[in-house]
């Protein structure tokens, strides 16, 4: 369900300006037969001062066999190869319609006795106008125009971890599945971003220390010009909330699944998506509507209770781990609600659920989400962390995972 080619709007189809640039809503990405753009346009404002570029062992790489795999109009698909000295390089990577671009880039050693890696970089400019913030999410602070950033949390349970460089309208930002794969010294913080003269440099110095190479280092990465899309025109008369007060426009139904006691508009858990009674949930949804608000169920995405068939069946494969667990009282049974990865059949779930409940309650709103957030994962079942190509543990941003899953769920909506 929801799992095709179909743009949500207000997004538009990507185009081909050229067969190295490429056109999306209010954006342009450019390649020069290499992994990373060389320019990005952002409402008609460039946001490179510089490339993206790649220094290995201080030498540039040198790009080639760059091609288009793939046209559809949600997503472009790229690939190519590279070579510096005996080091080899394999790039794949994924243009979508609202300005995504991810990137799977293989480092690949000479033989079996592998390469000596002294310095891996990667960095770009940009006008220090787009750059004013430094986001990683939160805001960072300038200490005498420098700052240092790790590439990934402090520990597995800390939220999302991007680099994310904007001004008030316009940015760029960049994104990093986990630190597999990165070789520092201890205590170095190897993000380094710097301004100076009207502009900001980032450099992403990812070997910083004297490595030995034997097997193929992947990374995984994404970039996006920013912002993705406006604000819908009337979005500040959408008045959530209120239990009917004058004006209000929507309103949040489901909570009662939290509490011991029964209510009519809660559903089987707080994140299954299942009415526990259909008549009533019915009623309760026709009554909302009939006062001419909005109702919007609430669920949280990709979580699946204890008490449930999926759970005993897919938990193991679809857990994030470490996971947040709520724990929940309901007529006497306890049960918790377990976090699942995107990644996973969890996706197809949901969104066959999620068509469900519109079809058979085709006045309800939408889904009011909540507890959304990404986090990190070492489930090795579904390709989540793991030990890198330099003996290194590691765990995974389940970004792109959830992103695939809400997509999912907002085609559904829109639809």
């Amino acid at each position: 369900v929801a799992d095709d080619h179909s743009i949500p709007h207000p997004w538009k189809p990507v185009t081909t300006l050229d067969d190295k640039t490429f056109k999306l809503l209010d954006r342009e990405y450019t390649f020069d037969g290499g992994a990373f753009p060389v320019q990005a346009i952002s409402r008609g404002e460039k946001l490179l001062n510089a490339p993206v570029s790649l220094l290995c062992n201080g030498k540039q790489v040198e790009w080639s066999d760059f091609k288009i795999v793939s046209k559809n109009q949600d997503v472009i698909k790229l690939s190519g190869r590279g070579t510096v000295s005996e080091i080899s390089f394999q790039w794949s990577g994924e243009l979508w319609f609202d300005g995504l671009y991810s990137l799977k880039l293989k480092m690949i050693p000479e033989g079996k006795t592998g390469s000596k890696i002294d310095s891996f970089n990667i960095s770009w400019k940009m006008p220090e106008r787009f750059a004013k913030f430094v986001m990683s999410p939160l805001r960072n602070k300038w200490h005498n125009d420098q700052i240092f950033l790790m590439p990934g949390p402090s520990n597995i349970t800390a939220r999302e971890h991007l680099i994310w460089l904007t001004g008030h309208l316009r940015g760029f930002l960049w994104w990093p599945e986990s630190d597999a794969n990165w070789v520092n010294n201890k205590n170095e913080k190897p993000i380094v971003i710097s301004r100076k003269d009207g502009s900001v440099n980032v450099s992403l110095n990812i070997i910083s220390k004297t490595a030995k190479l034997t097997k193929d280092a992947v990374y995984q990465m994404a970039f996006m010009a920013t912002p993705a899309k406006d604000q819908p025109k009337d979005f500040r008369k959408f008045h959530s909330d209120g239990r009917g007060v004058k004006g209000q426009t929507a309103q949040h139904i489901g909570w009662g699944a939290f509490h011991d006691k029964l209510y009519k508009d809660e559903t089987t858990t707080p994140a299954s998506h299942i009415p526990r009674d259909t008549v009533s949930y019915k009623e309760a949804v026709e009554t909302w509507r009939d006062r001419g608000i909005a109702p919007f169920t609430y669920g949280m995405p990709g979580q699946i209770g204890s008490n449930t068939a999926e759970y005993d069946y897919f938990s193991r494969t679809w857990a994030t781990i470490p996971s947040h667990h709520h724990r929940i009282t309901k007529g006497g049974e306890k049960y918790m609600l377990q976090r699942c990865c995107g990644n996973t059949g969890v996706s197809d779930l949901f969104a066959w659920r999620t068509e469900q409940l519109f079809k058979n309650y085709p006045n309800l709103g939408g889904l009011y989400y909540d507890v959304g957030g990404s986090g990190f994962c070492q489930n090795t079942e579904h390709g989540h962390g793991g030990v890198d190509a330099f003996g290194k543990p590691y765990f995974s941003s389940g970004a792109m995972a959830l992103r695939k899953l809400l997509m999912r769920i907002y085609k559904i909506h829109k639809k």
